[in-house]
């Protein structure tokens, strides 16, 4: 007993009805990701065009955010940004990428957060982070700073520093 009846011809894999005429017709949502990952692109490479001082003006204010939030991760933060959107869109049903993706950004931040550490340069707030890392271009930035500045209040600089690389390696087998 047939519940649902369809008056569209089946579809094989390659997109050919059983007729042999190509149905090229998406879904709404094909579309909505298709369109999602070329914005994600566009704003991408306008990113990576902002932290390598190749976009005119928008370098003092866009480049100078990501490198002030980041440090000098905001070199890797439009391929993650791009990617990571890629893989998630595509793979969104499977629990497994989805917690690799997110696994990722956790990574990027615990990245920063050491790189933080290694700079000799005494900050005494967050705010210092951001500064430091839009003038230099170096450091964990903000998000660094926050966490950074948080473990090392509670545990000391050393301790903070074996955490925070056991994340690390968590985070990358996780």
């Amino acid at each position: 007993r047939v519940l649902f009846r369809s008056n569209r011809p089946a579809i094989s894999r390659d997109g050919h009805s059983a007729d042999g005429v190509f149905d090229d017709t998406h879904t709404y949502a094909e579309t909505k990701r298709e369109l999602i990952i070329w914005i994600t692109l566009i704003v991408s490479i306008v990113l990576l065009l902002c932290v390598l001082n190749l976009c005119g003006p928008l370098n003092h204010i866009l480049g100078a955010f990501l490198f002030g939030m980041f440090g000098i991760l905001a070199y890797v933060f439009p391929f993650m940004l791009f990617f990571s959107t890629g893989i998630f869109l595509i793979n969104r049903n499977n629990k497994r990428v989805v917690r690799k993706v997110i696994c990722s950004w956790f990574l990027y931040l615990v990245l920063a957060a050491l790189v933080q550490m290694l700079v000799n340069d005494k900050v005494s707030g967050v705010f210092d982070c951001y500064m430091l890392g839009c003038r230099t271009k170096f450091g964990g930035g903000f998000m660094g700073g926050c966490i950074s500045l948080s473990l090392s209040a509670v545990m000391g600089k050393l301790a903070a520093s074996i955490v925070l690389i056991i994340v690390c390696i968590m985070l990358f087998v996780f």
